[in-house]
């Protein structure tokens, strides 16, 4: 059975007469790979949407689309291309997040760093939950364990203590752009808590309680991230970004609507970490 679609009843009369033009080979001009055309178009194979600005005019195999009323040179959204991305000379440098941490465990603090720089870091009291950058004293006696985490899925205050969540284990899944996509496999809870051997009876029992509910956030399925760019923005949107955008901290370039750990962030925002703070999108990747 075959479906026909009018295009130009979906994207209009002007996007189905840019698409009729593909056809009409003696109408387009392909330029060779060697010559110059504005902008910077990735390399490899894929299939290309061609817009003059943020209209549409077309689509092609090549990197190069020319045609007698725009010229060469118009951008492209490389929907399917799979190559790595590439930086220009002079942009800023793309952000960055660690993708293995150390956490150290003493009796009164855990101590989270940086594998690849170890100075940057901070701790959270066990007693009261609270976060404080790495000093020189932090780490002076050795931690009763150490174990390797891949990122916080961030802080949250119960009744009387706090509870802080990382990440255990992942997979790879993906790639958005060129950039790993990870999906969380299982996190932890790090109690801190110890004002809760000074509470009453009732308090107890209500914080056991508010534990068990906050437990069900280990079988929430479909949780991603990506420790080198933003996974929430879609394309059109990414098209429109100022230059130097993907230099912020990728919290700041995530749209919040859909980021499923907002507020568990909040405490790690307030304490500008921003290298260890990271999205998650909640949703499903289908690989064909």
């Amino acid at each position: 059975m075959k479906i026909q679609i009018d295009i130009s009843l979906v994207f209009g009369e002007k996007a189905a007469l840019a698409v009729k033009k593909l056809g009409e080979t003696e109408s387009l001009a392909v330029p060779e790979e060697n010559e110059d055309a504005s902008g910077a178009l990735p390399s490899g194979s894929g299939v290309y949407a061609f817009y003059d600005e943020l209209r549409f005019i077309g689509i092609s195999r090549s990197k190069h689309f020319y045609s007698p009323e725009i010229g060469a040179g118009a951008m492209a959204l490389h929907g399917m291309d799979k190559s790595e991305p590439s930086s220009s000379s002079g942009e800023k440098e793309n952000f960055k997040l660690d993708e293995e941490l150390e956490l150290q465990e003493f009796q009164d603090k855990f101590v989270i760093k940086s594998h690849q720089s170890p100075d940057q870091g901070f701790w959270i009291s066990r007693r009261d939950g609270n976060i404080n950058l790495l000093d020189g004293d932090t780490c002076s006696e050795s931690p009763s364990r150490t174990s390797t985490i891949y990122g916080l899925v961030g802080t949250i205050r119960l009744l009387v203590g706090t509870y802080v969540i990382v990440i255990t284990s992942r997979k790879q899944v993906g790639s958005f752009l060129g950039f790993p996509v990870y999906r969380l496999m299982s996190m932890r809870f790090l109690a801190c808590n110890e004002a809760l051997k000074f509470s009453s009876a009732q308090e107890k029992r209500d914080e056991a309680y508010f534990m068990s509910l906050l437990k069900t956030v280990e079988s929430t399925p479909g949780l991603y991230y990506s420790y080198e760019t933003d996974i929430t923005l879609n394309l059109q949107r990414r098209c429109k970004l100022a230059e130097g955008w993907m230099s912020k901290p990728i919290w700041k370039q995530a749209d919040p609507r859909y980021i499923w750990n907002r507020h568990l962030l909040e405490e790690l925002i307030e304490c500008k970490l921003d290298r260890f703070i990271i999205p998650l999108l909640q949703g499903n990747i289908l690989n064909f």
